[in-house]
């Protein structure tokens, strides 16, 4: 019983956390992943910093960066190879990577 609720609370903040942190490190590129990121990116910041529980501005300002996001999404889908990452993605995801775990960090404080 007590393994059932951990994992009705783990599985959807790792969702949460896998979908709005970058890849970091080689090891674990995932291209699909990659290529949502820039989408949920904008959201999983403005909700980590509180900025959007009473703003309807930061919604909207999450909806205008979600359009190049899905643009930037695509062509990571269409132009990287599935098993290596180009140098350049890997090195922004990687500070991408920090600074989300520090609104993370922030966020569960």
């Amino acid at each position: 019983m007590c393994g059932f609720l951990m994992l009705l609370i783990s599985v959807p903040l790792t969702f949460i956390r896998d979908y709005s942190t970058p890849i970091g490190e080689l090891a674990a590129w995932n291209r699909t992943r990659a290529a949502v990121i820039p989408v949920t990116i904008v959201f999983s910041f403005l909700w980590l910093n509180g900025s959007m529980q009473d703003d309807s501005q930061s919604v909207l300002t999450g909806l205008v960066f979600a359009i190049p996001g899905a643009f930037l999404g695509f062509l990571i889908k269409m132009k990287t190879k599935p098993s290596d990452p180009p140098v350049w993605l890997l090195t922004l995801n990687a500070i991408l990577c920090f600074v989300m775990s520090i609104m993370w960090i922030q966020f569960t404080s």
